[in-house]
């Protein structure tokens, strides 16, 4: 037996036995991560090295130089922990407060106003908003300093600062009686991840109640002298007790007491003279000091007269008040002041109307002028009350003007018939936009057209677009009105639009020879009829059909625009509507 050939056979026999085995393990592409693969040298059986890390942002994985699957933190991306300005790649707090700290803390003040005045004891409202690099920081303290001393604001949504924990702060506080008089700056800071925030708003500081007095310029000898005032501390009235004295001439007082405004800050005082009393200049005098330490010191003069030596003066309308409005309508007032015959153009005129009053401007020529805003939610009887007072301060004359303001109703605008001119004869369309007091249409009102007395019904063919026809007889004729009368549970509405008619229309003119010719014209339309095919008759149903579909889809197309998405303007909006309708007549 050859013992070396059977020890080389086995030993072939045992290697090629294990051989498969070894070309197994390390094949790659047979979908089995083995050792000695991974998804970097092997991606098809151990899987891609890519792509970001769950739960990491700003990393992703990648192939190290030495076939190793590692991580690393993605460049210009927020989140990576590394505040970044690249090119047209910017980071800061507003963008990425993960990645940088903020660079500016900023307080923008809303109240108070610069250049405003206070007084002793009235309330400031304070209200800030805050931001770190236009980014919202609602985790913060803002102090702030001025004559009310040191006061925290707050970020909770009672103190006037719109909802809790916005980047919106506020706080009310109250002037210091004692505070020195003056000019003052109202200072707010904070400080957020170690950046100070500041603001300064100057405000003014004037101890001295306002006082609003109407008092006769003039008066007579016998008359009884009403004086009537308002004190003030700002804008809103308050209860003061103050000393009102009547001095005559000489210095003499004719008349002394004390006085209290109401929680308006309203009073009064009245002095019956006799005629005994001196005549010459008399002044009246009100001076007080309120529980803040504010003080009161007003005066007027008042010039007393002998009967019968008060001058004639007179308030005369140039453009006569409207006597009846709508809620939220605007009056025009024109006034012309007089006296002794003399245009005033040096006095001061004054319209008390509505709980609002106002002063009218000169326009020259004696001539006093100004709108009024009736408020939406007045009605009823009012009055204008207006007063005029000479450059001294006293009055000189007023007057009293009823206005009644009733609620307001249906708007109706008439928007076809677009021309002027109309022969005899001919049918005018008309076409109006009835819309209910919120600009919203209004549909199922009752609407007619009338023209010389005789109505025709309108219909309502789309959203508050109301139509109807008539035909100019031979009746009407020059210029006449065609009025649109509409009724709705919001009220009445109505509108006019004038139209002129000349001569007959061809269609008019032509209607004598028309019907000379009608049993003709019968024949030949019947025979005509007869010939026509039954399917071209339905093919141009059809036909029409789907225009007037058509037209329809388009009409709510512009009603959308118009009422809903505000996109197309009301004059685009009735020339798109106005050529509908006409194709649809046409159909």
């Amino acid at each position: 037996m050859n013992f070396g050939r059977e020890f080389f056979l086995l030993v072939l026999l045992a290697a090629l036995a294990f051989l498969p085995q070894q070309i197994y393990a390390t094949t790659c592409g047979n979908s089995v991560c083995e050792e000695g693969e991974n998804s970097c040298l092997c991606p098809g059986d151990c899987g891609t090295c890519s792509g970001e890390v769950s739960g990491r942002r700003c990393s992703a994985y990648y192939c190290t130089p030495e076939n190793i699957c590692g991580i690393e933190i993605i460049p210009n991306c927020c989140g990576n922990e590394v505040c970044e300005e690249a090119d047209s790649y910017f980071e800061d707090f507003g963008v990425c407060p993960s990645d940088c700290e903020p660079r500016n803390v900023n307080l923008t003040p809303k109240s108070p106003v610069g250049g405003g005045e206070f007084t002793y004891g009235e309330n400031v409202f304070l209200k800030v908003v805050a931001d770190a690099d236009g980014r919202s920081i609602a985790g913060i303290e803002i102090i702030a300093h001025g004559p009310f001393g040191e006061i925290k604001l707050h970020n909770d949504g009672v103190h006037g600062d719109d909802k809790p924990n916005d980047n919106v702060f506020g706080a009310n506080a109250r002037i210091l009686s004692g505070s020195l008089a003056g000019d003052w700056n109202v200072s707010f800071f904070t400080s957020f991840r170690n950046i100070d925030g500041n603001a300064i708003v100057p405000i003014k500081i004037d101890p001295r109640l306002g006082v609003i007095l109407d008092a006769p310029a003039d008066a007579e000898l016998g008359d009884n002298v009403e004086i009537t005032g308002t004190i003030l501390a700002g804008k809103k009235g308050v209860s003061v007790d103050a000393n009102a004295s009547l001095y005559d001439p000489s210095g003499a007082a004719a008349k002394a007491e004390q006085i209290t405004s109401d929680a308006n800050g309203l009073f009064a005082f009245s002095y019956r003279s006799t005629f005994v009393d001196k005549i010459g200049g008399w002044i009246f005098v009100l001076k007080g000091a309120d529980e803040f330490g504010n003080t009161i010191d007003a005066n007027v003069g008042i010039e007393i007269l002998r009967p019968g030596e008060t001058p004639e003066r007179e308030i005369v309308q140039v453009k006569e008040i409207d006597s009846n409005v709508v809620a939220g309508e605007k009056i025009e007032v024109a006034l012309r002041v007089i006296e002794e015959g003399t245009e005033l153009g040096d006095a001061r005129v004054v319209a008390d109307a509505f709980g609002q009053r106002q002063e009218l401007f000169h326009l020259g020529n004696g001539i006093y002028g100004g709108v009024i805003e009736v408020p939406a939610n007045v009605s009823g009887e009012n009055l204008i009350a207006i007063s005029v007072f000479s450059p001294a301060g006293g009055k000189i004359v007023s007057a009293n003007f009823p206005v009644f303001v009733g609620l307001p109703g249906l708007t109706i605008e008439v928007v076809s018939p677009q021309k002027k001119l109309f022969k005899v004869g001919e049918e005018v369309i008309v076409e109006a936009l009835v819309t209910l007091p919120g600009g919203m249409p209004a549909d199922g009102a009752s609407v007619f057209g009338e023209i010389n007395g005789k109505k025709f019904r309108m219909e309502n063919i789309s959203p508050g677009v109301y139509s109807g026809t008539y035909e100019i007889s031979p009746a009407e004729k020059d210029e006449i009105g065609i009025l649109v009368i509409a009724q709705s549970e919001f009220g009445p509405g109505a509108s006019e639009k004038k139209i002129f008619v000349s001569g007959a229309s061809e269609y008019y003119g032509a209607q004598g020879v028309l019907e000379l010719l009608f049993w003709p014209i019968v024949l030949v339309v019947a025979l005509a009829i007869i010939s026509v095919p039954f399917l071209l008759k339905r093919f141009s149903f059809a036909k029409k059909k789907d225009a007037l579909d058509e037209i329809d889809r388009l009409e709510k197309r512009a009603q959308e625009l118009y009422f809903h998405k505000k996109s197309i303007n009301k004059e685009e909006y009735d020339k798109l509507m106005q050529n509908y309708s006409k194709k649809r007549r046409e159909l």
